[in-house]
């Protein structure tokens, strides 16, 4: 694997540097030209680091002489390299036939760089594909189960990649003799090891040395070679008091590289006793050593997620993955629950697990959820944190009512009876794929959740699930490679890799934004560069309303604004039952007026282009705003830019009543007016009761009524200005939001909340005590606030909230980013706002880091960081960004036609597809 390693790096740098073309949503070839594969290949498999990035899949059919039957591609390249020829080096032996040509393989993992798969029909050993450039085989012997007697086969594998090959480890989890579901009497876990030693044999009567390459089994007795560990419901690390069942094949393994630990999932019964879904392994002086995740004393009742005390219940964890977050704590995420594999296959959790330098005994058991987490220093310098106090009772446990345990804030867009096809964990957020058709409550594709922390740095709440990464196809898998920024998919019959680009596919085009199989000018990418020219400034900004906005009903549309004119995007419609993301052509039905007003549409309209009219006043339009008056049930669309404020409404002020779920439920006859004297609009906001305007001197706030609008005399209240604040002529605001009764506000003099016991809602600018919020070890002017919020809707951060806070500095070319978490209970306080623990320096609260230049825009949806300059430079950021970082490399993107671009607007996820898009005077780039 190392040429092909060597050569992937060679190849991805050249790339790299001539800044060739990016397409999206590209189709790796495999032995089909035109689409993958000829075959279906489910099983996959991925190795990831930063210097290096390699993806294996598997035929899941045989087929006879399929040189593809194991497949393996990587950074750089567009198609795959078969690893199953006719003829192959097998144990050392040059020119034999290969067992696994043509083979439906049924396990396949990674090891280290080099695919280790169990062949369907042959599953009582392992095959290790040890060289990918001279394919090279090894296998080991059958597996023999825990009673010494020849196993009747695999049923998992699990690795655990350490330093180096010869360092690490193979489990393969094995059936009894008899061939019982796994976990009877009997089964076990072979634990398995690389081998290189060397052999003296005599050639033509000359003594000469070989190397012999094997993988040899590890046992738990010297005396029995051939032995796997026990591993059956008898065991301490799964009963509690009594013998518990382990009742299905489906079980998982995940080795986490920050505990040492193997984290084993099962589906258990409790009988007469109670029992534990997870197991915790570990390798200790040869031997592969199981404890329980927590001791028998933690459990109470039938709520605790992965364990049970009462008899006759079932557990359910069916996957299982490990996170390090951001604010260095280690937590398990598990799929499953309490309860049969029936009803909770749609459910995902995440809990505390203990780590440390001094807890090797307890180290990856689950630990007291609500504990202070330690803080660990070398003299005075940050280096990590860690859980040190395991569970110890019931009420040390999380369990499936807790906001911190939920995952997504609730069960996944899947039936309870279905089961995840893949988990992946990324930084904070963990994605999942779903292989189901729309039905009942199942839909197909990729869905994130985000974690929330607290000032303590432990897990507070998560995001909903949301689509991401633009599809909504069957997905089998998926992963990301930490490098290059792009996520892999694996389809039923081909692996796709997301890729920045302008929606053109050379794999015969994408069907997404980026238009048809065989015409990308109809798709949305297309109509928006011709649109919003760069001639004419491109797009000014980019906005998103899911269909949970406010007026809308399984409706999602996203608002492109540019000079004098708006483009409305219907994104996500009801369709066959189902919220759908929209695709392939939007020019069908397109609607185009020229007088500022809304034109005639239909029932297939998907685009209504505005432009002319009032717009015209407006100059470059950069703002917008679903506004809702919610007490009455009212809406209106609202646009904003250097010339002023605008609504679209009707002669009487009106919008539209109650939820639309198409472009056709706009009244006609509305048209865009001019309400109140505003210049040089910086953002608008609506909160259900009043639309609040910033510009760059003041903060106004306006009641909303359609009696309102359509007077002349509006009644605006300014809420702040540099009076109200304390500040000089030469300040200026730059960002804003509010949320219930709080508002922020970013200003060249720091960042501002409402005051203790006010509500921004009422009063003057003057009664509301403007409070400077202290930003640790800020630059001083604040540019941006970004928020991540429960349900995905900034307009709720006021309630347990992430806020990420961007101050610089452009004269001395510095910028950094400040994270806080906002949680409103009762009135405004000095707890309401609260800095996470990202320590530098020991009692010194200091800034998640630092981007060692000037920067005012910034990203960081899905634990995708981005780094932003409005003019030119769109950068992302090192992986693995946590507590502690201080500064951050970067790597410039040099996306086609990006390297002339003078604004670029921040990233916009599409809500009904997933897609990220990137738009500018430029025009726009998707990734999907």
């Amino acid at each position: 694997m190392t040429g092909f390693r060597m050569y992937n790096l060679i190849i991805f740098t050249i790339l790299f540097l001539l800044n060739s073309i990016a397409y999206s949503a590209r189709t790796i070839i495999g032995d089909n030209t035109t689409n993958g594969f000829s075959f279906a290949i489910k099983q996959h498999a991925f190795r990831a680091t930063f210097d290096n990035f390699i993806f294996s899949v598997a035929a899941d059919v045989a087929k006879v002489d399929n040189a593809y039957a194991v497949a393996i591609t990587g950074r750089g390249f567009d198609n795959f390299k078969g690893l199953t020829p006719k003829i192959v080096k097998l144990n050392g032996i040059e020119k034999q036939n290969n067992p696994l040509n043509g083979a439906k393989i049924s396990l396949l993992e990674h090891f280290q760089e080099s695919p280790v798969v169990v062949k369907e029909g042959e599953n009582k050993k392992v095959y290790l594909i040890h060289d990918t450039n001279n394919i090279s085989v090894i296998s080991s012997t059958n597996l023999n189960d825990a009673k010494s007697n020849e196993s009747a086969g695999i049923v998992k594998l699990g690795v655990a990649n350490l330093s180096s090959k010869l360092d690490s480890f193979i489990f393969a989890a094995v059936k009894n003799n008899k061939g019982d579901v796994f976990g009877s009497e009997g089964s076990g876990i072979s634990l398995l090891k690389f081998n290189v030693r060397e052999v003296k044999e005599k050639i033509n009567n000359e003594e000469k040395k070989k190397v012999i390459q094997e993988l040899i089994i590890i046992s738990p007795e010297s005396k029995t070679p051939n032995k796997a560990f026990q591993f059956d419901g008898s065991i301490s690390a799964i009963k509690i008091k009594e013998n518990a069942s382990i009742v299905s094949d489906i079980i998982d393994m995940h080795w986490d590289e920050h505990s040492n630990r193997l984290f084993i999932a099962l589906q258990v019964k409790s009988n007469n006793g109670g029992a534990r879904a997870v197991v915790v392994g570990r390798i200790f002086d040869g031997n592969l050593i199981f404890s329980p995740i927590a001791s028998d004393n933690v459990f109470s009742g039938n709520a605790n997620i992965v364990g049970t005390n009462d008899q006759e219940q079932f557990v359910s964890i069916y996957k299982i993955r490990t996170m390090y977050t951001s604010t260095k704590l280690n937590y398990l995420i598990v799929a499953g629950g309490n309860g049969p594999i029936t009803a909770v296959g749609n459910s995902i959790y995440a809990l505390p697990i203990v780590n440390g330098k001094n807890n090797e005994e307890a180290r990856g058991t689950l630990a007291k959820y609500d504990q202070i987490p330690k803080d660990e220093y070398i003299k005075e310098y940050f280096t990590g944190r860690s859980f040190t106090q395991p569970a110890t009772n019931s009420n040390d446990l999380l369990n499936s009512n807790d906001d911190a345990a939920n995952v997504g804030n609730g069960p996944l867009p899947l039936n309870s009876n279905q089961l995840i096809s893949d988990m992946f964990v990324l930084g904070d957020t963990v994605f999942v794929s779903i292989a189901n058709d729309y039905e009942n409550s199942s839909q197909p594709g990729i869905f994130s959740s985000q974690a929330i922390f607290d000032n303590k740095g432990a897990i507070k709440s998560w995001t909903n699930w949301s689509r991401i990464i633009g599809t909504d196809s069957k997905i089998f898998g998926i992963c990301f490679d930490y490098f290059t920024s792009q996520f892999w998919y694996v389809c039923e019959n081909s692996l796709k890799r997301t890729e920045w680009g302008k929606g053109e596919n050379k794999s015969k085009g994408n069907g997404l934004l980026g238009g048809t199989i065989s015409d990308k000018n109809v798709g949305l990418v297309n109509i928006l560069n011709e649109k919003f020219p760069k001639s004419i400034g491109g797009i000014q900004n980019l906005f998103d309303f899911n269909k949970n906005t406010c007026g809308f009903n399984n409706f999602s549309i996203m608002i492109a604004v540019g000079l004098k004119q708006i483009m409305l995007i219907e994104t996500g419609r009801l369709q066959d039952g189902f919220f759908k993301p929209n695709k392939g052509n939007f020019l069908h039905g397109a609607a185009l007026s020229i007088k500022g007003d809304y034109p005639i549409v239909n029932s297939e309209t998907r685009i209504v282009n505005m432009m002319g009219g009032i717009l015209n006043e407006l100059h470059s339009i950069i703002s917008s705003e679903i506004v809702s008056d919610k007490f009455n049930d009212k809406h209106w669309i609202a646009v904003a830019g250097v010339g002023g404020l605008a609504i679209l409404m009707d002669s009487n002020g009106n919008g539209w009543n109650g939820n639309i779920s198409a472009f056709t439920d706009i009244p006609r006859g509305l048209a865009f007016k001019k309400i109140g004297d505003f210049s040089f609009v910086k953002k608008i906001k609506s909160d259900g009761k009043f639309l609040y305007v910033l510009t760059d001197k003041k903060l106004d706030r306006i009641e909303i009524s359609n009696e309102n609008f359509k007077n002349a005399n509006l009644k605006i209240e300014t809420i702040a200005d540099f009076k109200a604040l304390g500040l000089k002529k030469d300040s200026s605001f730059s960002d804003f939001n509010v949320s219930d009764k709080l508002a922020l506000l970013a200003t060249s003099d720091g960042l501002f909340r409402i005051g203790n016991g006010r509500d921004v809602r009422i009063g003057k600018s003057n009664e509301l005590n403007w409070t400077l919020i202290s930003v640790p070890e800020s630059i001083g002017p604040v540019y941006k606030l970004l928020f991540v919020t429960k349900n995905n809707n900034e307009s709720d951060f006021a309630f347990k909230s992430q806020l990420y806070v961007l101050s610089g500095f452009k004269g001395l070319q510095q910028s950094r980013v400040n994270r806080f978490i906002v949680d409103l209970i009762g009135e405004i306080n000095d707890n309401t706002i609260l800095p996470l623990p990202d320590f530098h320096i020991k009692d010194f609260p200091g800034y998640l880091f630092d981007f060692a230049g000037f920067r005012d825009n910034f990203s960081n949806q899905i634990s995708l960081n981005f780094n932003i300059s409005s003019s030119k430079s769109f950068a992302r950021m090192a992986p693995g960004i946590k507590s502690g970082s201080k500064s951050v490399a970067t790597m410039l993107f040099n996306l086609p036609n990006l390297n002339e671009a003078t604004r670029i607007n921040p990233i916009v996820i599409n809500s009904a597809s997933g897609s990220l898009l990137l738009s500018g005077n430029f025009g726009i780039q998707v990734n999907e």
